[in-house]
């Protein structure tokens, strides 16, 4: 039996506990099972996750780690695909090719489905966004020591601009400038986001954002 840790990450509460997480991938030459654990930190008891079992192709095996992502337990952590095909790598570097593949045709799928070609919305998008990339607004610097919590604020952040600029544009017909107080209640998205993307789940939450934006002057 081959056993390979594809992620870990350690986390604590403010109560002292510590406890490690383990996301591995089992082998018994013919099908692949993706599973989980918490160690505690402590006293080395092991809490397992539901796992997927008797896994035979690439895509088999995405599924498999989308699915015990997105186990409650697990639900604000995100997957690491280069730590997972690097993982791989290690012990079959034909599985680990197999799941770049998939992952690839996988975007293609998700752009194919999501905008298949160029419209007058998207068009928007891209302007709004451009405008919003000359803009200057505080970014987040919290001290997270893997940088989730900050990626996380800073895209809500994102959102909460793009969303004055849009509701802006539509009332007065051009782009903000100058600055501005950005006061926005954000949209709840995130069931719209698969199990196991904890992160763009926390990024799609609803939140209240407030902040000063500065746009740029020359429209």
């Amino acid at each position: 039996m081959t056993e390979i840790i594809l992620q870990t990450w350690s986390d604590s509460n403010m109560a002292g506990y510590e406890w490690r997480w383990e996301v591995y991938a089992t082998s018994n030459g013919t099908h692949w099972s993706i599973k989980a654990r918490q160690i505690d930190e402590i006293t080395g008891k092991v809490y397992r996750v539901r796992g997927t079992y008797r896994l035979k192709s690439a895509r088999g095996v995405v599924a498999g780690l989308y699915r015990v992502f997105g186990n409650e337990m697990l639900s604000d952590a995100g997957i690491d695909w280069e730590e997972v095909v690097w993982a791989f790598r290690q012990a079959s570097p034909s599985m680990a090719s197999a799941i770049e593949d998939e992952l690839k045709r996988e975007d293609l799928r998700e752009q194919a489905r999501l905008n298949p070609k160029p419209t007058p919305e998207s068009r928007r998008r891209d302007l709004i966004n451009q405008w919003i990339h000359q803009s200057n607004y505080p970014k987040s610097d919290s001290p997270s020591s893997n940088g989730m919590l900050r990626v996380v604020i800073n895209g809500r952040r994102h959102r909460a601009v793009f969303k004055y600029v849009e509701t802006y544009f539509d009332e007065h017909g051009c782009f903000p400038t100058g600055e501005h107080h950005v006061d926005v209640v954000l949209e709840d998205l995130s069931q719209s986001v698969r199990p196991g993307d904890g992160l763009r789940r926390n990024i799609l939450e609803g939140a209240r954002i407030e902040l000063n934006v500065v746009f740029p002057t020359d429209t």
